[in-house]
This record gives structure tokens, sequence and C-alpha cells, in this order.
């Protein structure tokens, strides 16, 4: 319960400084995590005023993502878009193969 209570915390002190991040932010979120809410993944993407913001929900993995059923996708994920910021921020669609289970955030 004390840990609960800390995330929270750390939670309510960070979620009005999310207006002051402007780099380029990849949130990958769990649709079924059953510790946190997407919501929070969706509310923290429409905070950000990075110039790009992306967001994947996956459908079948839950809290421990870099471990979950989805890791290939979480490290696909988080590849293409080091490898579109290396690009300058320019899309290359070839990159990121398309994932049934990922679906960016709306």
């Amino acid at each position: 319960m004390h840990h609960l209570l800390e995330a929270r915390e750390l939670i309510a002190g960070l979620r009005p400084r999310l207006a002051a991040v402007d780099a380029p932010t990849l949130l990958v979120h769990a649709r079924e995590d059953e510790a946190v809410s997407p919501r929070s993944a969706l509310d923290a993407a429409r905070e950000l005023v990075a110039a790009r913001v992306r967001c994947v929900l996956l459908n079948d993995s839950y809290h421990m993502l870099s471990i979950d059923r989805e890791k290939h996708t979480v490290l696909a994920e988080m590849r293409a878009f080091l490898d579109q910021e290396q690009r300058g921020g320019r899309a290359d669609l070839r990159a990121l193969p398309l994932q049934p289970t990922a679906r960016a955030c709306a």
C-alpha cells in the first residue's frame, strides 16, 4: 500500500510538469495494464508540448511491457522512433512493419 501512495504522489508532482516536456516522446502502454490505466498514457500524450509524440497501446500485454508477450513490438516501436529521430523526425514507414497488436493512441 505504501508504494501505491508513493506512486500517486509522484504522479501528482509530475503531471503539472508535462506541459514543459518538449522532447520527442514515445509512450507505450498496455490496454490491459492491471496497475495503471491506459488513460494515463492518453492524458500524458495530450498534455505534452513536444512536436512529436507517439502513443502506442498494446492489446496483448500487461504492466511489464519489456518482458511481456509483445516485448518484440515494444522494441520495434522504440527502434523505429529512435531511427526516425536520427533522420530528423522524417518517417520511414518501411522501418516499422505493421503490428496487428499495436495501435496509435487517439
